[in-house]
């Protein structure tokens, strides 16, 4: 992660500090506020100091190579002279080059590093301290001596079973001790000293330090106790048997030591979990969550229990020259015995006769009640060389699936195999799905029609031509995707995608939490390895309101995974609780597991903002984000100037759209704002049946700017809409919701209502959560309010609420590092 700052490029000009780790100017300990191409001018002729900079140069470097006239130029300079306070006839700071260009007046001069805070103050002085050396250092000799003692216990038996607990605790208990002499002690060739701060900052964090070290002793202390003492004897805590037809198919083995061979094993495990999943009875873990057990480590026991299921199918598959071994068995997860195995020998290329075998004598092992009715579904062809097709190119898609890093060369190479196979074998439905569904991953949804419906023409009982249907009508806007899905589910109960997509349709619907929540869950039932069912969820539940029930997943969550998506996982579903101090701890977790995760910079930012940090906020700050950093600080002439600039350059954005129409509206400019809007497709475009939640929260504000232009009628009845859709949403699982209640607010105050939009807002200050605060200072609906003693104190108590989580984040800070 970089510094804060970026300490070293501070520049002092003039009377101005220059920061361009922050792109910040500023002047007597205030910024001086700019919009960002006025900005960008000024840093490039900082960069170029004191030399001329040419008007090509400030075309390439500021307007990044636009076709923009010399008078444009000029105005630019205009507008950044009046926001430094610059005369252009006596300047002090931009000096005209006639003919050539502009520079810079006074001297550039290099600033020293700054701490900053007490949180920079502490990470110098713990550098300065040797305090990380010695960290490691201790951890080293008491691995060393842990392993060695852990050894001695167990040869010599004269030793008590509580040995090794008892090791581990003076260890622990240790190592604050150490950590705190080593802050306050330094041993060279002088001998042993007291150190001293090198700064008045680095100063003041030796009481934090202390405080700190104090607390981790007690906090370390109790954490590890019973985890030790827990590893020092048998687990007798009770687990919940999972029901008997419960299983995983892990992913099968490549034992042939030829990687070309993967794409095999993979292929027929995935393929028999497709089978099994569309076999009524069993109820079959989903593939992200099975991949996640091929390390050995993981014994029978420990998968099953994760998984939540009864038994394992495990495959291997060895190839030599044309002939090809694969072996199944069936495992007990409870005992780990081996329940049944068997071997199909097969020559390579004849692969779809041992697929549908293998198919159905698992089905026979696991449910052998079923005698000769088996009810085992077929392959997706009946063509060999398409159902090699589709296995390479299912391989290839699920890479690409499963990179955070959309790879679109492997993506439009497993595009071009689908193809193939649909040539190959046109009555393939399931080629054809496929196909489909890999354009639409790609985002050619037009491309994607032909095979999608020629798949559902072919064999519309096949969930997964269903769900890739689903996908198709909800990308295009159009009604029907709920019915796909119903039908995906009827199809396999245990397609965790079709589950999940449902689920999150009837939310976005109806905002119906009672009746979407449900189906995530099952979702996640099956995919229990999966954050991003976890999330899902965890989304629903805070976005409804429902505190107590996200606050459990996110203890679920913290208990079961430990890496950078996780805690960024745990990070939005405290945001979305209210615990923006506890997010955001998280969200440096995060980071701290992963300095370059790029999601995890942005929500750090994000979450700072919120609280009213923007110093913090910026320190994560990278120019993709900087359009959500300057709404949260409410410089909309800014955020107007940048998202003017970003849609150009990418016109589809939607989301950059309505953040726009926003600022508009805040800043009085409601034609401009309508303008935006229209341009995505509103009001239509959250009416219908696939709507986005992003959607129904731009359709209030084209609510609102319709009633500021004078549009008073169509307003008012997309108003009454609003407040019916959100009343039935309370209903149905949204009670505490602060979004709702200020949803239904605004729209009271366009019908021009206001005791009753009062009372809505007045119900912001006990719902969970924390609503935005921009919306409730600068939407227009709202500023009619303002002056309102009601109004006011929620304003007042937003305000609070936002000093108290900065107040309390470095106690909370404190407070978790400890735990971990």
């Amino acid at each position: 992660m970089d510094n804060r700052g970026i300490k070293q490029s501070r520049r002092l000009i003039g009377d101005l500090v220059f920061e361009p780790g922050k792109r910040q100017i500023g002047r007597d300990d205030r910024p001086v506020r700019m919009p960002r191409l006025s900005y960008r001018l000024f840093a490039a002729l900082a960069e170029s100091a004191p030399n001329v900079v040419t008007h090509d140069e400030l075309v390439d470097r500021v307007w990044r190579g636009r076709a923009v006239s010399p008078d444009t130029i000029t105005q630019r300079v205009k507008l950044l002279r009046e926001a430094l306070g610059d005369d252009a006839s006596e300047p002090r700071y931009i000096a005209l080059v006639r003919g050539e260009g502009y520079r810079l007046i006074p001297e550039v001069e290099p600033l020293p590093e700054y701490a900053g805070n007490v949180t920079r103050g502490l990470v110098a002085e713990l550098g300065r301290r040797r305090v990380l050396q010695v960290g490691l250092v201790y951890a080293a000799v008491a691995w060393s001596i842990t392993e060695v003692a852990s050894f001695l216990i167990e040869a010599l038996p004269v030793f008590p079973a509580w040995s090794k607990a008892l090791i581990a605790i003076v260890f622990v208990v240790g190592f604050p001790v150490a950590m705190f002499l080593a802050w306050r002690f330094d041993i060279g060739p002088g001998g042993i000293r007291r150190t001293q701060a090198a700064t008045a900052e680095g100063r003041a964090t030796i009481a934090a330090a202390v405080l700190l070290l104090t607390g981790a002793t007690a906090g370390l202390f109790y954490l590890i106790y019973p985890q030790v003492v827990e590893q020092a004897r048998v687990d007798t805590q009770a687990m919940v048997e999972p029901d008997a037809n419960t299983i995983a198919v892990l992913p099968f083995k490549n034992v042939s030591n030829d990687p070309e061979n993967l794409y095999i094993s993979e292929g027929i495990g995935d393929e028999l979990r497709d089978q099994l999943g569309r076999v009524e009875g069993l109820r079959v873990a989903a593939r992200s969550s099975s991949r996640v057990f091929v390390a050995p480590e993981f014994d029978a026991l420990a998968i099953s229990q994760r998984l939540g299921v009864a038994k394992l199918v495990e495959g291997s598959l060895r190839r030599d020259g044309d002939q090809l071994r694969i072996t199944v068995q069936i495992i007990d997860g409870a005992s780990g015995f081996q329940l049944w195995t068997d071997s199909f020998d097969k020559v390579a290329g004849d692969l779809l006769a041992t697929q549908q075998a293998i198919a159905k004598e698992v089905t026979s092992q696991l449910l052998p009640e079923l005698g000769s009715a088996n009810p085992v579904g077929s392959v997706g062809t009946v063509v060999e060389s398409a159902h090699d097709l589709m296995l390479v190119a299912r391989h290839y898609f699920h890479r690409v699936q499963d990179d955070p890093v959309v790879d679109i060369q492997l993506l439009m190479k497993s595009i071009d195999l689908y193809r193939q196979a649909t040539i190959a074998d046109p009555t393939s439905a399931l080629a054809h799905s496929r196909l489909g569904a890999a354009l639409l991953y790609l985002g050619d949804d037009e491309q994607a029609e032909a095979p999608i419906f020629r798949a559902l023409s072919i064999d519309p009982d096949l969930s997964e031509v269903q769900y890739t249907l689903g996908l198709y009508k909800f990308s295009r806007y159009q009604s029907g995707a709920s019915v796909a899905y119903e039908r995906a589910i009827e199809f396999n109960p245990n397609n965790v995608d079709a589950l999940s997509a449902y689920g999150l349709l009837i939310w976005a619907q109806e905002s119906d939490t009672n009746r979407a929540v449900p189906f995530l869950q099952r979702a996640l039932e099956l995919d229990p390895m999966s954050i991003s069912r976890y999330l899902q969820v965890g989304n629903l539940l805070g976005m409804a309101g429902r505190r107590d029930e996200a606050l459990e997943l996110a203890q679920q969550i913290e208990s079961r995974f430990d890496d950078p998506r996780a805690s960024l996982a745990l990070a939005r579903i405290y945001e979305l609780t209210g615990d923006l101090d506890v997010a955001i701890v998280w969200a440096l977790r995060a980071l701290e597991r992963d300095p370059d995760y790029q999601d995890a910079k942005w929500q750090s930012a994000e979450l700072y903002a919120r609280i009213g940090d923007f110093e913090g906020a910026h320190y994560f700050e990278d120019p993709e984000s900087s359009f959500s950093l300057l709404y949260w600080e409410r410089r909309y002439e800014e955020m107007i100037d940048l998202g003017e600039e970003l849609v150009f350059d990418i016109p589809h954005q939607t989301q950059v759209w309505y953040g726009l129409a926003r600022a508009y509206a805040a800043t009085g400019r409601v034609e401009q704002a309508l303008h935006a809007l229209k341009g995505r497709g509103l009001p239509d475009r959250a009416l219908v049946e696939v709507r986005r939640p992003s959607d129904l929260e731009a359709l209030i504000n084209y609510a609102d700017s319709l009633n500021v232009a004078g549009q008073h009628d169509e307003a008012q009845e997309l108003a009454r809409w609003i407040i019916d859709h959100y009343l039935k949403s309370r209903a149905n699982g949204m009670e505490r919701s602060w979004f709702a209640d200020v949803a239904i607010s605004c729209s009271l105050s366009i019908l021009g209502r206001d005791e009753e939009a009062l009372a809505e807002l007045e119900r912001v200050v006990s719902s969970n959560g924390m609503a935005w605060y921009p919306v409730i200072r600068d939407q227009p609906c709202f500023k009619r309010l303002a002056g309102n003693a009601r109004y006011d104190a929620v304003v007042e108590w937003l305000e609070q609420r936002k000093t108290e989580l900065r107040e309390r984040l470095p106690d909370t800070l404190a407070r978790m590092q400890t735990a971990w």
